[in-house]
């Protein structure tokens, strides 16, 4: 929870906002920082990979692989996992037409991955009140979904986030919210992801339910593009 809270947290606030700067590229390029500067820096949710000939990217979305430079920056990413990262594209040429771009890294962050689970009944408690703030974060790419959300939470007790799906129904899932009796305190948000390998194939959307801060039973579609 403090995880994805401090994720969020710098993503909002521009705390890690990296410009194209001199002193950024000098690092790398001595002298010729300005050559490689494509545009001032991105930030974007995606998924760290290693491809076959052992070159660590980011994709981005279906169409964006991004080769990374300075692999130093990922060390201690996790392969096949969702991060938020912070870069700036380079002039530089790719080393394959794999990939779209190269980048500098300046930041990655890991985003926390909930519990996804089947259940066999009817879900009739969606723990506590959540909601799910609609904006370009809250989506789905590379079989994760990942959503932006907001809770009332004191910075004391750890809270979970569960996934839930019925076998029978699996594009019906319920985003659940375990507040552990912390239920005053600051609005809060965070970020949480969850993989989506329990999709049938083809499936083109799924509908998430949750129970919203104002109490009242919501959901919202999302398309896979898987």
């Amino acid at each position: 929870m403090k995880k994805a809270t401090l994720l969020l947290s710098i993503l909002l606030s521009g705390m890690l906002a990296l410009s194209c700067s001199m002193a950024s590229y000098e690092d790398l390029f001595p002298g010729e920082a300005e050559a490689f500067c494509v545009e001032k820096s991105k930030s974007a949710t995606a998924t760290y990979k290693i491809n076959a000939d052992g070159i660590k990217y980011f994709r981005i979305d279906a169409s964006t692989n991004a080769e990374i430079v300075n692999t130093d920056a990922v060390a201690d990413l996790t392969v096949g996992k969702r991060v938020i990262v912070w870069y700036n594209e380079l002039k530089d040429p790719v080393s394959s037409d794999f990939f779209k771009v190269k980048i500098l890294v300046g930041a990655a962050l890991q985003i926390e991955e909930g519990e996804v689970a089947a259940v066999q009944s009817a879900l009739e408690d969606y723990g506590s009140p959540v909601d799910i703030i609609q904006d370009p974060v809250s989506s789905i790419e590379d079989g994760f979904l990942t959503l932006r959300y907001r809770i009332i939470h004191s910075g004391n007790i750890k809270h979970g986030f569960r996934l839930t799906y019925s076998p029978e129904s699996p594009t019906l899932v319920h985003f659940i919210h375990q507040s552990n009796g912390d239920i005053e305190g600051e609005v809060t948000d965070g970020i949480i992801c969850f993989p989506l390998d329990f999709l049938p194939e083809g499936c083109e959307s799924i509908e998430v339910e949750y129970k919203a801060l104002s109490g009242a039973t919501t959901s919202i579609v999302y398309r896979t593009g898987i």
